[in-house]
């Protein structure tokens, strides 16, 4: 059980930093369909980023270390050729025993949510979902097979048919679960509504906070690619950080039309008023900069200050703006409402709302 507990392990771990990294597009895309995002639907797609992350800690953990390449191999030898007869598994768990039984019970289990995804929020047939589980499963094995894809000199685990039919046979059981549970279950895609209303605090200062958290997201992989191409300058690294702050918090907002960072984007905020680019200069002039800039200084106290600062003045004031604002001249509102965009829920509903 200690190889299955460590690998639930590494899929919780994961699936924080995937859930902030598949944000963006996701809620992008339930503003841009339905108008809002439903409290329900964003936990179904929390739970199945956290799946996607258990199939590949599943796939690939725990890796192996390799000292010695002619030694690992060696090792691994068996694991070199496919087992490819069907039903060993039920031999395993005659000779093995509980062993042999838990992994075909997991291979089974692990592709049960599939399935049930599959059905619930995407309404897709039983031959579909089975072609896919089998899909899948293939990839994984063949992953497994090719020592992820030529990473590693060789398999350090084996391709089994057993897998294949197993993993399929979760899929299907999922599906057929997920049938009734779709009577009882609440609608996995949240009702359209216009979104002309001014957009709420909540809604603001999240898209503030997911500029941020892409901002240092981006910035985290530029430093992991800095340190394989072997460059430890502590001043290289410092120059790429706000290089990308300002690329995600200034240059990206003076491009798009709705004058908002990806963040603000994703949640279809936008800014009207103002003298178009140079009010948008103005509010990283007044927001983001100083925050950068105490940052640089490592004064955190003051940024903290800063922060209650903004947030008072926008609590205090009936018509909600903010320092930014008012320094630019701009209001926030929708998407729908800058740009006449309405969800394509409600433009095109014949296409989105036929099978919800």
């Amino acid at each position: 059980m200690g190889e299955y507990t460590t690998n639930i392990a590494i899929a919780f771990i994961m699936a924080p930093f995937f859930i902030v990294l598949g944000a963006l597009p996701f809620v992008e895309r339930q503003y841009r369909i339905f108008g809002r995002v439903g409290v329900w639907s964003g936990i179904v797609a929390a739970a199945m980023v956290l799946y996607v992350c258990a199939i590949v800690a599943f796939t690939l953990f725990p890796l192996p270390t390799i000292t010695d390449e002619a030694v690992f191999c060696a090792s691994r030898a068996s694991l070199a050729h496919p087992q490819l007869d069907l039903f060993a598994s039920i031999d395993d768990i005659a000779t093995v025993g509980q062993q042999a039984f838990l992994q075909v019970f997991f291979n089974f289990l692990l592709f049960v949510p599939l399935g049930f995804f599959l059905k619930y929020r995407y309404r897709k047939g039983l031959v579909f979902t089975v072609l896919a589980g089998f899909a899948l499963s293939l990839t994984v094995e063949f992953t497994q097979l090719t020592g992820d894809w030529g990473l590693y000199p060789c398999p350090y685990r084996l391709f089994d048919v057993d897998d294949l039919l197993t993993n399929t046979v979760g899929t299907a059981v999922g599906w057929v679960l997920a049938v009734p549970l779709l009577k009882v279950l609440p609608a996995a895609w949240p009702r359209p509504r216009a979104d002309t209303a001014p957009p709420g605090l909540v809604r603001r200062g999240l898209g503030n906070l997911l500029d941020l958290a892409l901002w240092w997201l981006l910035a985290g992989v530029a430093w992991v690619g800095l340190e394989l191409a072997g460059v430890t300058s502590e001043l290289v690294s410092d120059l790429v950080l706000y290089v990308i702050g300002f690329v995600v918090l200034l240059g990206i907002p003076l491009l798009r039309r709705d004058r908002s960072g990806p963040g603000r984007a994703s949640l279809h905020l936008a800014l009207v008023g103002g003298r178009g680019r140079l009010a948008v200069l103005i509010r990283f002039a007044v927001f983001w900069l100083p925050f950068v800039v105490l940052f640089a200084f490592e004064a955190v106290l003051l940024i903290a200050l800063l922060a209650v600062a903004h947030l008072v003045v926008v609590l205090v004031r009936t018509d909600r703006r903010s320092i930014a604002g008012l320094a630019a001249g701009t209001r926030t509102v929708t998407r729908a409402v800058a740009l006449d965009d309405p969800p394509d829920a409600l433009e095109f509903p014949e296409r989105w709302l036929a099978d919800r």
